[in-house]
């Protein structure tokens, strides 16, 4: 099933530059994260920083987010540590 877009892309403007902060969380997402992590990287010049938040579960997911920061300065990881010691 393919899902319609929710919005229709709309031109970039530069007096958005750096305007949007892109914030989401990860649990066990290892075997996806790099299409993610991917496809957020080529967004618009609007993104200003990209905040994973991680729940500490050791699969590898931060290592990835880690890896992709050292070349992009737009990620951030953040580790939620709430979640881990619940």
């Amino acid at each position: 099933m393919i899902c319609p877009p929710l919005f229709k892309p709309k031109c970039s403007n530069p007096e958005q530059l750096g305007t949007v902060s892109v914030v989401f969380s990860t649990l066990k997402e290892v075997h996806s994260i790099n299409s993610c992590l991917q496809g957020l990287s080529q967004q618009s010049y609007e993104v200003r920083e990209i905040l994973v938040i991680d729940s500490h579960f050791q699969d590898g997911t931060q290592d990835r987010v880690k890896q992709t920061a050292q070349s992009d300065l737009q990620f951030r990881l953040i580790t939620n540590e709430l979640l881990h010691s619940q």
